[in-house]
């Protein structure tokens, strides 16, 4: 059935036979509330990987629509789109992790013409962007991980990127930003 003709109550009826043939049912054995999803965002493009969620249900999907276009979605915890940015294809999935003073950031990989390392605010604006060269790009998903420049809890983000064969970090806070 449609998506919303499961919303509701789903009613149970059991009915059964014993080996002997006995047929017995039950018409008022109760309910079950069904709910199959609580929203849905059409993008109008095509989702390769897995979106990450932030901490308040904001839900960051990155979209292919050709070889070097595609957006990064963020859809509010209601179903709301909040903003789109054309970055370029995004085929690996997207990372949130905090940044300084416990504030998200949000990582992905694209690829417009060249392969660009992002590192976004939950507003949309960029912290860091790492450009590479047209035959490198990101190709798997990036992982977050806990670093520290003087002191300064910070956050660094890894990717492998296909023609370097290299993981690649981007430090997006702690006093100094960083590509390598």
């Amino acid at each position: 059935p449609p998506m919303e003709a499961m919303r509701g109550l789903f009613w149970l009826h059991p009915s059964g036979a014993t080996d002997a043939g006995q047929a017995a049912s039950r018409r008022d054995a109760g309910a079950i509330p069904v709910t199959r999803f609580n929203w849905s965002h059409s993008l109008a493009q095509s989702v390769r990987s897995t979106p990450g969620v932030g901490w308040n249900g904001t839900v960051y999907v990155g979209t292919k629509t050709a070889a070097t276009t595609g957006a990064l979605f963020a859809i509010g915890s209601g179903g709301q789109r909040l903003w789109a940015l054309p970055l370029g294809a995004i085929e690996a999935s997207v990372a949130v992790g905090p940044r300084d003073a416990g504030v998200e950031a949000i990582y992905a990989g694209s690829y417009n013409g060249a392969g660009n390392l992002w590192a976004l605010a939950t507003d949309g604006g960029t912290l860091l962007r790492c450009t590479l060269s047209s035959s490198d790009y990101p190709v798997a998903s990036p992982s977050v991980f806990p670093t520290s420049l003087g002191g300064t809890p910070a956050i660094g983000e890894s990717f492998f990127t296909n023609s370097s064969k290299r993981v690649r970090t981007i430090q997006p806070s702690g006093g100094s930003q960083s590509c390598v």
